[in-house]
């Protein structure tokens, strides 16, 4: 992530409001009691397969709300030390 996005708690606060109603919108989608016949039972295994991908969307999306979310929480000493953190934790980091 862009040092600018990661430093920036509004933006960071704004994406994160975005992504949760995204993810809201999606899961709204997926229960609605006035769903199309087409996503009906005895739907066919491509219909199952696009709403099982639906289903993993919703929750990356809320994952990565809520992510997005603690990481506009943290401070700028919080942010430093997550940044060596994530740095150390990388492949081939000594």
């Amino acid at each position: 992530m862009p040092s600018d996005v990661h430093r920036d708690p509004v933006r960071l606060r704004g994406h994160a409001a975005r992504t949760h109603e995204l993810a809201d919108v999606l899961a709204a989608a997926l229960h609605a009691p006035d769903r199309p016949a087409v996503f009906a039972p005895g739907r066919t295994a491509d219909l199952e397969r696009l709403d099982t991908a639906v289903q993993r969307a919703v929750r990356e999306l809320a994952e990565l709300a809520a992510a997005l979310a603690a990481a506009a929480a943290l401070g700028p000493a919080d942010s430093e030390i997550a940044d060596v953190l994530r740095r150390a934790a990388e492949p081939g980091t000594p």
